[in-house]
């Protein structure tokens, strides 16, 4: 495949960059304060909001193609590649539930066939997210981003169950086609979360850093969405709802990651061995903040006298998990002061034998004839250079 990272040599100028950024920003500010301060209600009002989520995933989709066109040939264009046909299934289900809503004018089917796309753009995207990024050298440092990764997954997953899953399984209402598929959607969030979380933490302080960054965010922003969606479809959903304003903010955040990644000065430089940078403070304390909504949620129902034995299980591993993390982290600390040790008594060594080098250079000097106490450079020398008989 070439180069890992090779960037392809389409000319970039850039100059439309800035009011992409600028329509960008706009759709997003317009689509917030419409739905917040909607001027119209009923079939206008589902139009417009409509109208804002397909045009924000197309004008996304577009500028993902860009990005992947450019870095054509490499792994990270075959990542974009894999976000752009993630983008193309989700234009596909966004569209097909504009028509279905606004040209037939009834209540769209659950599931239905934009389910299609929605479902089917998740594992192009999960492999898109993975594929971007670099692995850490270090073993030890990709035992505890794995650890890190399966705790923050692990507490959403209990979390989804919890508030989601567990009622839409509950709800005796439904079929088992639609349980299942109201089912498949947090999880497959947790997975897209997940990537995300792994893309920015393995990303680092490299130039590619904000791209990431903003990817990860606009997916993250659409899985809280899609949480609350499958929260609110039994109170019942219509386009034009608050739901709406992550979806939007996701897609646009994706543009705006697409646009980080044009801008010239981005371009990915994978890193070496020596090269790889010390870890940032705050993805450290990620594990230990995953546990603060589950324990909030535990305590409450021990409140109440309503403690849910599959929320004290799962409690219970996320803490294991969190306990194992610190021993691995301890255990690196104490690898790392060994070899410091090591290295510090090597460093006192050389220094030691330098120096008794040096002071056997002195004696052989004086062997070879130079005057005893010469001080060095002629300094015993009288001003002027003459010396007295």
């Amino acid at each position: 495949m070439g180069d890992i990272f090779r960037q392809s040599a389409t000319n970039d100028r850039g100059g439309w960059r800035p009011a992409a950024v600028g329509a960008v920003v706009a759709i997003q500010g317009a689509h917030l304060l419409w739905t917040l301060a909607p001027p119209m209600e009923g079939a206008a009002r589902h139009w417009v909001a409509n109208l804002f989520i397909d045009s924000s995933v197309v004008f996304a989709l577009a500028l993902v193609l860009v990005v992947a066109r450019r870095y054509r040939g490499s792994r990270l264009g075959l990542a974009w590649t894999l976000i752009a046909l993630g983008l193309a299934l989700n234009v596909f289900a966004e569209v097909s539930w504009s028509v279905q809503e606004m040209m037939i004018d009834a209540e769209v089917p659950f599931p239905s066939i934009s389910d299609i796309g929605y479902a089917g753009a998740y594992l192009p995207t999960l492999l898109g997210l993975l594929l971007m990024p670099q692995a850490p050298f270090s073993p030890m440092s990709r035992a505890k981003l794995g650890l890190d990764s399966l705790i923050v997954t692990s507490a959403l997953a209990v979390l989804s169950w919890a508030l989601i899953v567990g009622r839409i399984l509950g709800h005796a209402g439904e079929s088992a086609q639609a349980q299942a598929v109201s089912a498949f959607y947090p999880l497959a969030d947790i997975a897209v979360i997940f990537a995300a979380f792994v893309l920015v933490v393995r990303a680092g302080r490299t130039k590619f850093a904000l791209a990431f960054g903003l990817l990860a965010a606009g997916y993250v922003a659409t899985a809280f969405s899609d949480s609350a969606y499958a929260y609110l479809t039994e109170a019942g959903y219509s386009t034009g709802n608050y739901a709406d304003i992550g979806w939007v903010a996701g897609y646009s955040l994706l543009s705006l990651a697409a646009l980080a990644a044009l801008d010239p000065v981005a371009t990915f430089e994978p890193l070496t061995r020596r090269d790889e940078q010390a870890p940032a403070f705050w993805p450290s304390l990620a594990p230990y903040a995953a546990m603060l909504p589950i324990a909030a949620l535990l305590l409450g129902g021990a409140v109440r006298g309503n403690v849910d034995p599959a929320l004290t299980a799962g409690f219970l591993a996320v803490t294991a998990l969190v306990v194992l993390r610190q021993i691995v982290a301890n255990f690196e600390n104490t690898r790392l002061n060994h070899e410091l040790r090591d290295l510090t008594a090597n460093l006192e060594m050389r220094v030691r034998e330098k120096t008794m080098q040096l002071l056997q250079r002195r004696p052989q000097s004086i062997e070879e004839g130079a005057p005893a106490g010469a001080r060095p450079n002629g300094a015993d020398e009288p001003v002027g250079g003459l010396r007295q008989e």
